[in-house]
């Protein structure tokens, strides 16, 4: 109690204010807009729109290729063209607002190919906001306990270290997602006890891994207090849900995002998808770009409302949705979606019984960017025994040499030194059914 009652009355409140807008006003203010009509909301959408396409008005590539400072109905914005996830890549600097003061941050999703972009304070206030009135419909509040099986950074331990301490403070205890061997696991349950959490969040597949290994230990988990299980970043199966539901006795809930935008669609107690509409618009669209009906698949396109310093306009994010209409039974009026396609789940498995993420080869991607090394356009790993690791990459530098070195360190940090890694270049990386590269195929005999 006392260390929830430091991080809510203390440590957030602090970094609030450092950060430069407060977090508590967001998510008190998301928890009124929530029960507004649609109407309302749709107006109030449409006005930060505006704003956005003001600050929009300010940035290079927007101003060269003609984009209007302002619109004057949904139809004038639905007409502007969809920015694409290479133009991104490609125009970074030009996309940026000169103004400055933002973090940068990046990603490569599922798709392989790495995206640079940047958040300012109030998009970092809203996202968390959103979090946390998500999190809110199951009762959990700011500052209670949370389990995070996630991903951590590749490179320089102080990097690894910083995160630890933020999560100390935030009330978090972050569990690598890059190594769930028995034995780690096992040295987690004291600590899993002593933070009795309210909140148990990460990919699904991690989570599937510490529940088993906890149930083959006999282990209980169900009697912590968790009051949400939030799984995110990969395809949530109903097998994981009901097994993840049963082993920590609490609901299981869907968090839809991308790192351009965070999580901008939670689902409610009544299982529904509803998207933070006061912070993003998304649009579901067909393969000429234009709008779906309800209760037909289109593909993610999402605008961000309160990103100044790199607004994205109409961004295609690469998955495949479906917009729901109807009013969610818990009464609140946020659109409604349907998730059909995402990030499919993976664990990568070595000798010893060490088993990890697939997420870590897109922390490994984060890392050569981080330290400059964009000769790698995208990768595709290929694991063939549980040593052996084919890194197929696409590059249009003559020496990409420096980038390799790089890639190769950083799986061997998460893998291990004993692995081994053969590179082969290619002309492309085939894409799976859904359009997306994916980072991972494992070829190794069912039997291995």
């Amino acid at each position: 109690m006392l260390r929830t009652l430091l991080t809510r009355r203390l440590y957030m409140p602090l970094a609030s204010f450092l950060q430069g807008e407060s977090m508590f006003a967001c998510l008190a203010e998301l928890e009124r807009t929530q029960s507004w009509s649609s109407e309302e909301l749709r107006a109030r959408q449409f006005a930060d729109l505006r704003d956005t396409l003001r600050a929009a008005g300010r940035v290079p590539y927007y101003r060269d290729r003609g984009y209007p400072a302002d619109v004057g109905t949904w139809e004038d914005f639905l007409a502007l063209p969809v920015l694409e996830k290479s133009e991104v890549r490609d125009h970074f600097q030009s996309l940026r607002n000169p103004g400055g003061g933002e973090s940068l941050g990046h990603t490569s999703g599922s798709t392989g190919e790495p995206v640079r972009f940047t958040h300012g304070p109030a998009f970092r206030s809203r996202h968390e906001a959103g979090q946390w009135r998500s999190r809110g419909w199951f009762g959990v509040r700011p500052g209670e306990g949370v389990l995070a099986v996630w991903g951590r950074p590749v490179g320089p331990a102080r990097e690894w270290n910083l995160l630890r301490l933020k999560s100390f403070l935030n009330h978090l205890l972050h569990v690598s997602a890059f190594d769930l061997s028995p034995a780690f696991i096992r040295a987690l349950y004291p600590q899993i006890r002593r933070l009795r959490p309210r909140l148990v969040y990460g990919y699904p597949s991690g989570l599937e891994v510490l529940v088993r290994q906890a149930e083959s230990d006999g282990v209980r988990l169900d009697d912590l207090g968790v009051r949400l299980v939030a799984c995110t970043a990969e395809v949530l199966y109903g097998f994981q849900r009901d097994l993840l539901g049963t082993a920590f006795g609490a609901p299981v809930a869907d968090v839809y995002g991308c790192g351009e935008f965070g999580a901008f669609a939670h689902q409610c107690p009544h299982g529904r998808m509803h998207v933070a509409c006061e912070n993003v618009v998304v649009e579901f669209l067909d393969e000429s770009d234009r709008p779906v009906p309800a209760g037909t698949p289109g593909q993610v396109v999402v605008t961000s409302l309160h990103n100044p310093g790199m607004p994205l306009i109409r961004y295609r994010v690469g998955d495949m949705a479906v917009p729901v209409e109807g009013v969610c039974p818990c009464g609140r009026n946020l659109p409604l979606m349907d998730v059909r396609t995402g990030k499919t789940g993976q664990m990568v498995r070595t000798a010893g019984g060490r088993m990890f993420s697939t997420e870590l080869f897109d922390y490994v991607n984060k890392s050569l960017l981080t330290a400059g090394h964009r000769q790698i356009r995208a990768f595709h790993v290929v694991q063939t025994a549980l040593e052996d690791f084919t890194v197929r990459y696409v590059t249009e530098a003559e020496e990409p040499g420096p980038a390799l070195a790089a890639c190769e360190k950083g799986l061997r940090e998460v893998l291990g030194a004993q692995v081994r890694i053969v590179f082969e270049e290619v002309e492309e990386i085939p894409r799976h059914p859904g359009g997306k590269l994916g980072y991972f195929t494992c070829q190794m005999p069912p039997q291995a």
